[in-house]
């Protein structure tokens, strides 16, 4: 399909300059945003939330005592 056919055809009924000025929306939100932190840059961020997701986990799980092992029953005593 050429540019000419492809401009003319919007299933979802955007133009391009529809898209164009969507884009221009989302880049000016994205230039009002803050810097990334330096914990963010450097990972100490991810690391500190992966070990609080860690011990969250750790701290749901329930301990469960062993099994102890089977006493052996005489053949011929089982119920019917």
């Amino acid at each position: 399909m050429d540019d000419a056919a492809f401009s003319q055809f919007s299933p979802d009924g955007l133009t391009a300059a529809d898209v164009d000025v969507m884009l221009a929306e989302v880049a000016d939100v994205l230039a009002e945003m803050p810097s990334a932190t330096s914990a963010l840059v450097d990972g100490s961020a991810r690391e500190q939330r992966d070990r609080r997701v860690v011990q969250r986990r750790l701290s749901g799980v329930v301990r469960t005592l062993r099994v102890q092992d089977v006493v052996a029953v005489p053949t011929g005593t089982e119920a019917a």
